[in-house]
């Protein structure tokens, strides 16, 4: 009995080594380890008594299971990622414990002989358990889309529940049960690999798609994601106001200082307009020295978003001012460009009376 609680405490910490060099902690160390060590010393009890009522097999995989709910009060992610962690960690430290009851199997050996092979086995092999965990694995479950996690939560359970039915056979032999333990290691390592190539991949696409939409200089939105946006708000008919801007006499700051003082000029401009805004509302620069907001907050006041914007405004150079047209979808317009040529017309006429 005592032999075969070692086995099981043995699991129990790889199991949860794993789980802490990969989580986002929400305590400090000293206060997860006394959580889990209580946690623990409460799961050998209940194992140890439960002996005594003919328990199952698979008792001690379900009381295992239960470690997500102090997991996830310790750790910062969410509930589905914690628990296709364990998932993972569970299958992988069953795995080496399987491998050694089928070799003490295959000599005819006693649990102490699956005890020193297992402890043997981890000392080995964990070091690469949770480097594979950090680096492949990890990011997987960061970055998988929505849609995909119930796929990624069903492939590991099936590599999981594939490894607890090799474990608890009574039918394989012990020289098979390691062959079909290496199997679905093998392919649960290439499953994750790939995996992990394909998040990459999609990460490589939503970052090029970003530089698509991304005004070079000054890192907001361009005229493509404006179109983007605005499209989609149309489409729904939400409504929303759009104001088009243009610097006033950009062209006398370049003149005088040159265009390396002029883009720094602009890129002033683009984080004074952004903290004048709220954060449901957006900028983007359509060209040199226009820009466009999209405000679907509130009504807004343009005398009042200018000053905002000249107060907000920190540059060692002065200010110009901006000259500020409106429009609203749908009351002015029902497509983009009937929204734009509104705006442009009312804010050129804002320019021609500053002159």
């Amino acid at each position: 009995m005592v032999i075969h609680t070692l086995i099981i405490v043995e699991i129990l910490f790889v199991n949860l080594l794993v789980t802490h060099f990969v989580l986002t902690k929400k305590y400090s160390v000293l206060k997860i380890v006394t959580y889990l060590v209580l946690f623990t010393f409460i799961y050998v009890v209940a194992a140890y008594f439960a002996q005594n009522f003919n328990r199952p097999p698979w008792f001690n995989i379900v009381i295992g299971i239960t470690y997500v709910f102090p997991l996830y009060y310790l750790y910062k992610e969410s509930l589905l990622k914690i628990t296709t962690l364990m998932l993972f960690s569970w299958t992988q430290t069953m795995i080496i414990s399987g491998f050694s009851i089928s070799i003490a199997g295959f000599f005819d050996q006693d649990q102490l002989f699956i005890f020193i092979v297992q402890t043997i086995l981890f000392i080995g092999l964990t070091p690469f358990i949770l480097i594979f965990a950090r680096n492949t694995y990890k990011p997987i479950i960061d970055d998988i889309e929505n849609d995909s996690s119930a796929i990624m939560v069903s492939t590991v359970a099936l590599i999981f529940l594939a490894t607890v039915g090799i474990t608890y056979s009574t039918v394989i032999k012990p020289f098979w049960m390691l062959v079909d333990f290496i199997l679905v290691l093998i392919i649960s390592l290439l499953i994750y690999t790939l995996l992990k190539r394909y998040v990459d991949k999609s990460n490589n696409i939503f970052s090029l798609n970003k530089l698509a939409y991304m005004d070079n200089l000054t890192k907001i939105g361009n005229r493509y994601a404006l179109f983007a946006q605005s499209n989609a708000l149309i489409s729904k008919k939400i409504a929303f106001e759009l104001i088009f801007m243009d610097l006033d006499d950009l062209k006398s700051i370049n003149d005088t200082y040159g265009h390396p003082v002029g883009d720094d000029y602009i890129i002033s401009f683009t984080e004074a307009v952004s903290q004048s805004i709220n954060t449901e509302d957006s900028v983007y620069r359509v060209s040199g020295d226009e820009f466009v907001c999209i405000i679907k907050s509130s009504k807004i006041d343009l005398g009042l978003f200018s000053k905002n914007i000249s107060k907000n405004y920190r540059f060692k150079y002065i200010f110009n001012g901006v000259s500020l047209g409106l429009s609203k979808f749908p009351d002015d317009g029902t497509t983009l460009d009937e929204l734009l040529v509104e705006a442009d017309k009312k804010m050129y006429l804002r320019k021609q009376i500053k002159k």
